[in-house]
Formats: structure tokens, C-alpha cells, sequence
């Protein structure tokens, strides 16, 4: 396929520069310039409109060739950040995982601290201690990496 698209893609150039070469083709006779179509210029103007038709092929291959570029690196950045994240979610303690949870949950951090029977301020510390491991900075982070996990 990529042989095929590379190979219209060079039949596409030098026809789109053979018509406008010869849309715009002057011949020099002495002193006097003529333009080659000034007795039909609808011919150029026929010229132009193969060049710009021959234009937007090539730019619709183009464009498919790049969206496929943008998809696979977009998949292989996605999962490689899934991978990321995964070992990054190991390293978090049990407690931890479970304040990851109920933040996922989106619980505050007084009702997280009465489902686990820990004071506040210890909810803060495990946050804290989520946001350095996971190297995220605000909650919203913390519930998408939540939501990720129960995927």
C-alpha cells in the first residue's frame, strides 16, 4: 500500500507542475513575449483546474498517511502511559490505594476518613503521599487515575 500511495504521490506531483508549467508557459520570439494560450484560455484555465484537482488528491493522501502516523503514536503514548501509570500504582501502600479509591468515588475527605476509621488529617497525608507517587497534582488526577485503575 505505501509503495502504491508513494508512487501516485509522484505521478500526482509532475502532473500538478506539468499543468501549471504549462498554464503559465510564455515563449520569447525577439523582443515579443506570447503567452501560449492567448488565443484559448480556457485551456489554462482547464490546466489550472487539473492542477488544483491533482492538488487535493495529493493532499488527501497526505492527509491519510498523517492520520495514521497520529493514530499509531497515539496509541503506543496511550499504552505506554497505562503501563506508567500501572507501576506507578504499585508502589502505592494499601492505605493509599484505598484513599485512591474513595477518591475516585468522589468522596470528600471527611467522609473518606469515616468509611476508614482514620482522622482527617491522615486522609491529607495519604493524598499528599498519592500526588509525590504518582507525580499528579490535584485531585481531579488522582479520580481519573482512580477511575483508570477499576477499568
Amino acid at each position: 500500500m505505501k509503495k502504491i500511495n508513494l508512487n501516485i504521490r509522484k505521478v500526482l506531483t509532475g502532473l500538478i507542475i506539468l499543468a501549471v508549467l504549462s498554464a503559465v508557459g510564455f515563449s520569447f520570439n525577439g523582443e515579443q513575449v506570447n503567452w501560449y494560450w492567448s488565443k484559448a484560455p480556457y485551456v489554462a484555465l482547464l490546466l489550472i483546474a487539473i492542477a488544483f484537482i491533482g492538488s487535493k488528491l495529493w493532499l488527501n493522501i497526505e492527509r491519510k498517511q498523517y492520520d495514521k502516523k497520529v493514530q499509531l503514536i497515539q496509541s503506543e503514548f496511550g499504552q505506554r502511559n497505562i503501563d506508567m501509570a500501572d507501576n506507578l500504582l504499585n508502589k502505592l501502600s494499601f492505605r493509599e490505594k484505598e484513599v485512591l479509591q474513595k477518591i475516585g468515588e468522589g468522596k470528600s475527605n471527611k467522609q473518606i476518613a469515616d468509611d476508614l476509621f482514620i482522622e482527617v488529617s491522615t486522609v491529607k497525608t495519604h493524598i499528599n503521599n498519592i500526588y509525590k507517587t504518582l507525580k499528579i497534582s490535584s485531585r481531579k488526577e488522582a479520580a481519573q487515575l482512580a477511575e483508570n485503575q477499576v477499568r
